[in-house]
């Protein structure tokens, strides 16, 4: 019950001691203070603002009033002043069954025991309770008190709590646009040295506050802003403490003295020598002979240039009368990431226990310890403390080592580009540390590493070889293959015969000859290509020829004139080109018949009629273009000019007498075929008629009328051919001539 009361009193204290430095140690007392140094040590976070709970016996004290104060050192070895609070120390009888029952409270002015506004709480030695505070006062500071009421209707002291009521209520949404501040004394709102702000219902700044003009020693800074509706808030204060620069400054340390448990003055301890500095780490030897076994307070305070003291700082200390051994650790201290580190401690006799500490909150209690996949994270000092009970004493001195973990190279292999040979590959230049490691690379032969690479800037062989890099520091490693090739030239030879030229790769050749192309390989190197080359050229052959009809050259047969081209091949593979210069007389054969004449078509030639009815046998002197026959027959002309003949088809013709033909056709027409003048003889019916002579594209070239039974015409002035005699009206046929 006793305990738990005193955590309520008892369970904060927060110092706002403003320095520049930080907060390290702190102390308290209760009612009277003792030096600097000699209070009850208590220990904090190191920071320029501390909160610190701890719960501190009260066995000694008195019943009734006292004060705690607590007071903080600063890493400049200054003490802050102390802070103050009363507490009441109850009588133990009150202890024994204390549990609150009621509890009232009031503003601003005691009413008196049980005068003030209850509320009512659950009974328990302690309470917790949420009051409702009616918004009835008047705006501006008041104090709000509460006490409670225990089962034996005893009355607590009261609690206080200051608090402001606004005057509006907008103010608590309104927005913060400027403030001011001041130290030690206030010039009036509007009055202090303005800082800006981000305009906001809630700031948080940082101000730079000029201190040149302000005296060495304890001052006070306070801090008010104004809102939007123009209201200066109340101002907010902290203490700080301005160092004396004269005194601190160039003042390096030249001499200082230590003592144990009691201040035998200053200058009076036992003297620290050492060289002048501004800051020093004295090592010291400590005589504990003469010390009783149990715990001593080890004080030093140093003189400056100006022979002026320091405050001494203390540290506690233990005289033991047997000490445990201190633990040996065992064990590699310079690890690869990735690894297992293992210390051992040692043995020691009499040991219960081991006490490890290690980076990053690690902690162990056997006697080795076992750390598997080590990181950055396990790096630092680990220290081992040997444990054979709960005193000081029990204890053994530290024992520390440094624990290196260090980084393995990551090698990224970028595999040279491939040459050809004779050129060779560097592979020193084909890997970066992803991890950029300190340490050295060598080249090997195998992935064991145990065969070196003689010459890795120059390797002449293609294959797979080996890149280890081993850091300087712990001797990690990381090894990678890397691919070397190294291509050779090709060489080809081609044995090749063509015509009139030939092509390779682009390239024309015309003559027979060795030649050599270089090119390049489907691997990118030279293909030396030899070429035997064998150039025929083809032949030319011209033929004029005349033929009769057609004309046959090697199997093709030609029946025009004409100039032809024919390609063959000669012995040599080649073309042979022959050219026709083809020159095709033909004979027209074809005959007409008119009455008792049979007439060739085909003019200016030379003819022979043969009887067909009497085994084609040459009709003797008939020569002319024209027969007339005498007797009726079967009869065909040989028709020969340009040194070429054509027999016609025989013609069947029936002799008829110059009065049937009159009689039969009204008109007869003789000779036929003639040269120049022909007859035309016609019946007396016909007399009077009129005659055209028609050519052979249908033209009338000449008309006459017959006036006599026979009439001369002449056709010598028109071109040789075949006409038609139209006698009348078309009613008689028309009779063929035939013009030589």
């Amino acid at each position: 019950m006793n305990t738990k009361y005193l955590l309520v009193l008892l369970m904060w204290f927060i110092i706002p001691w403003a320095y520049t430095q930080n907060i390290v140690s702190g102390e308290y007392f209760f009612d009277t203070a003792p030096l600097p140094g000699s209070g009850t040590t208590f220990s904090v976070t190191a920071s320029a603002d501390v909160t610190h709970q701890m719960t501190i016996p009260t066995t000694s004290l008195n019943a009734g009033f006292h004060n705690l104060f607590i007071r903080v050192k600063n890493d400049l070895n200054v003490w802050s002043p102390y802070e103050g609070r009363m507490l009441y120390i109850l009588e133990p009888t009150a202890l024994q069954y204390p549990d609150i029952v009621a509890g009232e409270w009031f503003i601003d002015t005691d009413p008196g025991l049980g005068n003030g506004t209850s509320f009512s709480v659950t009974s328990d030695s302690i309470v917790s309770s949420t009051l409702t505070i009616p918004n009835t006062l008047s705006p501006g500071f008041h104090n709000l008190f509460v006490r409670v009421k225990n089962d034996e209707a005893k009355w607590s002291p009261y609690e206080g709590r200051m608090f402001y009521v606004l005057e509006n209520q907008s103010l608590l949404t309104a927005t913060i646009v400027s403030g001011e501040w001041f130290i030690n004394s206030d010039p009036g709102t509007g009055n202090g040295t303005a800082f800006s702000l981000s305009h906001s219902s809630t700031i948080q700044t940082s101000i730079a506050i000029p201190t040149n003009s302000l005296p060495a020693g304890f001052n006070n800074l306070f801090i008010r802003v104004k809102n939007d509706l123009g209201k200066w808030s109340h101002y907010e204060g902290r203490m700080f403490y301005k160092l004396d620069l004269e005194f601190i400054e160039n003042k390096q340390v030249e001499s200082g003295e230590w003592f144990v448990d009691t201040d035998p003055g200053t200058g009076n301890g036992t003297a620290i020598t050492f060289p002048s500095a501004d800051t020093i780490s004295p090592l010291i030897d400590i005589n504990s002979l003469g010390l009783v076994t149990g715990t001593h307070n080890l004080f030093i305070r140093v003189k400056d240039a100006a022979s002026k003291w320091s405050m001494y700082e203390g540290r506690e200390f233990t005289v033991c009368d047997n000490i445990l051994a201190t633990p040996t650790i065992i064990g590699d201290n310079q690890l690869c990431s990735g690894e297992s580190l293992t210390l051992d401690a040692g043995i020691i006799s009499g040991v219960l226990s081991y006490l490890w500490k290690g980076p990053n909150g690690f902690t162990a209690t056997s006697q080795a310890i076992n750390i598997s996949n080590v990181t950055e994270f396990n790096e630092g000092t680990y220290s081992v403390v040997a444990v054979r009970g709960t005193t000081t004493c029990d204890t053994s001195n530290s024992s520390s080592v440094l624990v290196m973990v260090n980084s393995i190279p990551n090698l990224t292999i970028t595999d040279p580009s491939s040459v050809c040979a004779p050129i060779t590959v560097d592979i020193t230049t084909a890997f970066i540390d992803n991890n950029n490691v300190p340490g050295s690379a060598a080249y090997f032969t195998d992935a064991n590493a145990t065969n070196v690479l003689p010459n890795p800037q120059a390797v002449a062989v293609s294959g797979t070889y080996y890149i280890k890099k081993t850091s300087d520091i712990g001797l990690c490693s990381d090894i990678k293959p890397v691919v070397a090739t190294i291509n050779n030239k090709t060489t080809s030879m081609i044995d090749q015969t063509a015509c009139e030229s030939f092509t390779l790769n682009s390239e024309t050749f015309t003559t027979s000859g060795v030649y050599t192309q270089k090119l390049a390989n489907s691997v990118g190197c030279d293909s030396i290509l030899t070429l035997n080359l064998t150039v025929n050229q083809p032949t030319t052959l011209t033929l004029t020829e005349t033929a009769c009809e057609s004309y046959i050259l090697n199997n093709e047969t030609y029946t025009s004139s004409d100039d032809y081209t024919q390609i063959l091949t000669n012995a040599a593979g080649c073309d042979s080109i022959i050219t026709l210069n083809l020159t095709i007389n033909s004979v027209d054969a074809t005959v007409v018949a008119s009455e008792n004449t049979i007439t060739a078509t085909e003019t200016g030639a030379s003819y022979q009629w043969i009887d067909c009815d009497n085994s084609n046998v040459e009709l003797a002197g008939e020569t002319s273009q024209s027969l007339v026959i005498t007797a009726s027959g079967n009869y065909a002309v040989i028709v020969t000019e340009n040194g070429c003949s054509k027999t016609s088809v025989c013609t069947q013709i029936e002799f008829v007498g110059v009065s049937d033909m009159i009689t039969k056709n009204g008109f007869v027409v003789y000779p036929n075929p003639s040269s120049d003048w022909v007859t035309v003889t016609v019946s007396s019916e016909l007399l009077g008629s009129t005659y055209r002579i028609i050519n052979s594209i249908g033209k009338t070239v000449l008309t006459g009328v017959f006036t006599e039974v026979s009439t001369l015409i002449n056709l010598e002035e028109y071109p040789a051919g075949v006409y038609l005699v139209r006698v009348g009206e078309q009613k008689q046929q028309p009779f063929k001539v035939v013009k030589k």
